[in-house]
């Protein structure tokens, strides 16, 4: 019984040390609370069985005790008797000597004595065969005990194999966790290096449009001067004019009149268009006293879109005085956030103009 005891008590703090190394592998709240309740039963039915073998204890040693005693008033009353018959006796043979009268009466006093002693030693045969009638009961109760702990013990080892069998399936969430994890961070970073290639490609975009504008601006000054040359010959021509209205003119033949009935062709003169403007987005910031540097501009949602940089941002250039500046290029309107990349920033703001943030947070336009 005590071996049954000490191995269900160790299986149990076994169980409670499996439980505790299973919980970082559980796959949800739910598959714990499981774990935990079929724990408390287990809990529960092992402190039933060691209540019933505390109380089963208790009792064989009350019988014991009580058979015990009843045995010692037995010897007790026993002895007490006999020393009666040796008084008696010893008087009945002082009274033999003086008379037969005596000595009947002695005789039967001493038969009396004996059937009350054969009585006294009827009922302790009695209570003997009560006390161990009762100790065979108290066995039987202990082997239903035993047979019950044995139960608990099967049920036990049943629940084990089911936490155990739980537990491999935790650990195959677990392991379809991670492998789901890297999955996404394959694709995150696919994603990733897609962005980087939309923004080296922004990149060229706006290096195109800047060499464009370059052309443009280089196109456009040369419209100018073939304007001023166009002007020049124009002039010229109207001097010619001017000086062929004031000769005689010549007698015209028939080809000439012909000729002369032609409307003149003047040249067209040539629209110049103005160089595209260049959209940017300068902005400057005056930093608390308390914030690091460098100070970073992050910057996001960009109209027209642009690659944003990572976090914390681009660093601001120092200008002196506490002022901090930067020049978003191709980019008119953005979100974006002043920080030192250690703790301190603004909140979320969206400008559509260049400007300036100072210490107190109040914008200016430029």
């Amino acid at each position: 019984m005590y071996i049954t005891y000490f191995w269900v008590d160790s299986w149990l703090k076994l169980m409670n040390a499996c439980a505790e190394q299973m919980q970082p592998f559980a796959a949800d709240g739910d598959t714990r609370m499981a774990l935990a309740n079929e724990l408390e039963q287990l809990r529960a039915a092992h402190a039933d069985s060691e209540a019933a073998l505390a109380k089963t204890s208790r009792q064989r040693d009350e019988l014991r005790g009580e058979l015990e005693r009843r045995q010692r008033e037995a010897e007790a009353e026993r002895a007490d008797l006999a020393r009666q018959l040796e008084v008696s006796a010893a008087d009945a043979e002082k009274r033999l000597r003086g008379e037969s009268a005596a000595r009947a009466a002695a005789q039967a006093e001493s038969e009396a004595l004996r059937q009350k002693l054969s009585a006294t030693e009827a009922a302790a045969a009695k209570a003997r065969a009560a006390a161990q009638a009762e100790s065979e009961a108290l066995r039987q109760q202990l082997s239903a005990a035993e047979a019950a702990a044995a139960r608990a013990v099967a049920e036990g080892e049943r629940r084990h194999d089911e936490s155990t069998a739980l537990r491999d399936k935790s650990e195959a969430a677990v392991k379809d966790a991670k492998a789901l994890a890297a999955k996404l961070g394959r694709e995150a970073e696919a994603e990733r290096k897609k962005v980087q290639a939309l923004a080296a490609e922004a990149d060229t975009v706006r290096n195109e449009n800047r060499r464009l504008a370059t052309e443009a601006a280089a196109l456009e000054q040369k419209i100018g001067q073939l304007s001023a040359e166009l002007d020049a010959t124009r002039a010229q021509l109207n001097s010619a004019q001017a000086a062929a209205s004031a000769a005689p003119p010549p007698a015209a033949t028939s080809a000439e009149t012909k000729l002369a009935k032609r409307p003149r062709k003047t040249a067209a003169p040539v629209a110049t268009q103005p160089a595209p403007a260049t959209v940017h987005l300068a902005l400057r910031f005056r930093k608390p006293d308390s914030w690091a540097e460098p100070v970073y501009v992050h910057y996001w949602d960009t109209d027209p879109a642009a690659a944003e940089p990572a976090w914390p941002g681009t660093a601001m250039a120092n200008v002196g005085d506490g002022w901090l500046t930067h020049r978003v290029e191709g980019v008119r309107s953005a979100s974006l956030v002043f920080n030192d990349a250690a703790g301190n920033q603004t909140g979320n703001i969206h400008r559509e103009r260049s400007g300036r943030l100072d210490i107190h947070g109040g914008w200016a336009d430029e």
